[in-house]
């Protein structure tokens, strides 16, 4: 029987800066029957090929349809975005990604157009971004 010896490679994350902040501004500002333009916005997109991004929202404020979900300006038009909406719990998750590694830089990852409903009675409605996940979990990140 041959054995298979594998050797384990390592590499010192010291001296690399491997988080990144992903946000949704919380200052947007929309009014009855409208529509609201809600980026996902990171501050270092440096090596980013893909993203996958969960948002939560509150279904009798606010209506989103898979159309309007888009790669966002970090992309500079070199992404494809994939949005799975589901209006029953309010729940969008987004999946957008490239061929090829961001350069760098900052941007949004996607833009979400929310239309708000025309019986909205409250003020203030959440957009929650849940959870998201770059290069498949591969690049860590605080969320703020």
């Amino acid at each position: 029987m041959r054995s298979r010896h594998r050797r384990l490679r390592y590499e010192l994350l010291e001296t690399r800066d491997l988080l990144t902040t992903v946000q949704i501004s919380d200052e947007l500002v929309g009014h009855h029957a409208s529509r609201v333009s809600v980026p996902v916005n990171i501050d270092d997109a440096t090596g980013i090929r893909a993203a996958e991004i969960r948002i939560e929202y509150d279904t009798a404020q606010l209506d989103v349809q898979p159309k309007d979900v888009v790669a966002g300006s970090a992309w500079a038009g070199t992404a494809v975005a994939m949005a799975n909406v589901d209006e029953q719990t309010g729940v969008t998750t987004v999946f957008v990604f490239s061929t090829t590694s961001l350069a760098g830089g900052s941007g949004s990852l996607v833009d979400v157009s929310f239309t708000i409903n025309r019986d909205v009675q409250a003020t203030k409605t959440a957009i929650d971004l849940a959870e998201v996940r770059l290069d498949e979990g591969q690049i860590e990140l605080t969320v703020t």
